[in-house]
């Protein structure tokens, strides 16, 4: 099945100019995979792929601090690490979960989660979180609440054997509260949490919506990040919409007829906190006028401290009243 969707996609990127993510993904994987047949054939003991290897091996987009020309392997201890040219080695002697891919073994995606986030800040790993939850079937690989499970077994697993955390893990059970599912891109996720640090309320992630276009007819259209109760849309336009011109300018007027304001967002305007500033800005300025209140805009909070209010807040949503 796996294979008859690859092809699908394959023969549907010759019709564009842009390259869908799914057919990149899957030539990513071919090349990796090709990659890590040669290099078994060379080694005597079998090889678990780890890290951004196992990522690319399962279709699933790596962030650019974590992408590395290396492949990735795994060692369960120190004494079991391998030194091989151009292959790094990832010890993890926590549990571990594996997948075995046209016959290559590989870490599964919840446990290279865990293991990244000994190489990866915050918001990367919120990043790379995301897109393993993406909107497309085809190549979302967790369901949100696999992520607190995975947290919770590693909790379980320290408390009975009194032993350290994983590096990084602490950001782990930070990011549970930045994730999001749905996603498309890592710009979309740049861009939300691009908001959240300026003071802005979390989005809705690919909310719904239903309109009436020029010919009458209704269409159901998803919005990138959208703030429902005062109807403003916040939108990356990448390269794709090229190939989409018309169609998304029948989009816009079809949004505008339903009264939804827009704003589209391009990469130049994610590249510095000037820039980000701006837009958060803009942002607000679009809800005050359908709320008519201010809208406070702040200089960017840091994710772990947003991470860890949002957490707060949902504790003491719980307590119980004395």
């Amino acid at each position: 099945m796996a294979e008859l969707i690859q092809s699908r996609l394959l023969r549907q990127s010759q019709r564009y100019t842009f390259e869908t993510d799914e057919v990149r993904l899957i030539k990513v994987r071919g090349e990796t995979l090709a990659r890590c047949k040669e290099l078994q054939q060379h080694v005597a003991k079998p090889l678990v792929f780890a890290l951004d290897t196992a990522l690319k091996l399962q279709c699933i987009d790596v962030p650019g601090s974590f992408d590395s020309q290396d492949l990735s392997v795994v060692a369960t201890s120190r004494s079991e690490r391998r030194r091989i040219n151009g292959v790094r080695c990832a010890e993890w002697s926590y549990a571990l979960q594996t997948v075995t891919r046209d016959g290559v073994e590989c870490v599964a995606p919840g446990t290279t989660w865990l293991m990244a986030a000994r190489f990866l800040d915050l918001h990367d790993l919120v990043l790379l979180g995301d897109a393993m939850m993406r909107r497309s079937d085809q190549i979302r690989v967790l369901q949100p609440s696999i992520f607190r499970t995975l947290c919770d077994d590693i909790e379980a697993e320290l408390a009975t054997q009194e032993r350290r955390a994983p590096v990084g893990f602490r950001n782990c059970q930070r990011a549970l509260w930045l994730m999001r599912a749905n996603t498309d891109s890592f710009m979309e996720s740049q861009l939300r949490l691009a908001l959240v640090s300026h003071g802005l309320p979390c989005p809705e992630v690919n909310h719904q919506v239903t309109c009436t276009g020029a010919d009458g007819k209704q269409r159901c259209f998803y919005l990138d990040l959208a703030y429902p109760e005062v109807k403003v849309a916040v939108e990356y336009d990448g390269r794709q919409h090229a190939d989409n011109w018309e169609y998304d300018q029948a989009r816009i007027r079809a949004l505008d007829n339903a009264q939804w304001l827009r704003l589209g967002v391009f990469r130049p305007d994610l590249a510095n906190d000037a820039r980000r500033m701006e837009i958060a800005k803009a942002v607000a300025e679009r809800m005050e006028r359908r709320c008519r209140t201010k809208v406070p805009v702040r200089d960017p909070l840091p994710l772990h401290r947003i991470a860890d209010r949002w957490r707060r807040k949902a504790e003491a949503a719980k307590a119980p009243e004395r």
